[in-house]
C-alpha cells in the first residue's frame, strides 16, 4: 500500500494506533473518495491473504540502505543509535520495518 501511495506522490506519515486501527496522513496530498476506496480494498486484500509477518535480523548496513532508499527517515534515525551489527526487523511481502513494537504473526490477524 505504501508503494502505491508513493506513486500518487503522497508520502505516508504517522501510523499511530487508534482503537483497533491505525491513523495515517499523506503529506501534501488530498485523496479522492475513489482513491480512498482503492486503498481500503488493497488493505482488505492484504488482510484476507493472511501473509506471515516474520521477525528477522538484518545486517545494520543492509537495513540502513533499505530505509534510506525508501525515505524512511525515522527508521534511519533510530538506526543511528544502534549498538549491534545486526538489527531486528519485521518483514512481509518484501517490506521491512524496524522491530520496535510487537506485531501480529500474520496479516490475517488484523481482522
Amino acid at each position: 500500500v505504501v508503494a502505491e501511495l508513493a506513486e500518487l506522490g503522497a508520502p505516508l506519515r504517522g501510523g499511530h494506533t487508534v482503537g483497533e486501527g491505525c491513523y495515517y496522513t499523506l503529506a501534501g496530498k488530498d485523496l479522492t473518495a475513489e482513491q480512498v476506496a482503492q486503498i481500503q480494498a488493497k488493505l482488505q486484500e492484504l488482510v484476507d491473504a493472511g501473509d506471515v509477518i516474520r521477525r528477522v535480523r538484518k545486517p545494520w548496513k543492509e537495513a540502513l540502505a533499505y530505509f534510506a532508499s525508501r525515505g524512511l527517515a525515522f527508521s534511519r534515525a533510530l538506526l543511528a543509535t544502534r549498538v549491534t551489527a545486526e538489527v531486528d526487523c519485521y518483514e512481509c511481502r518484501g517490506a521491512l520495518r524496524l522491530a520496535v513494537h510487537h506485531l501480529h504473526e500474520t496479516l490475517g490477524a488484523l481482522r
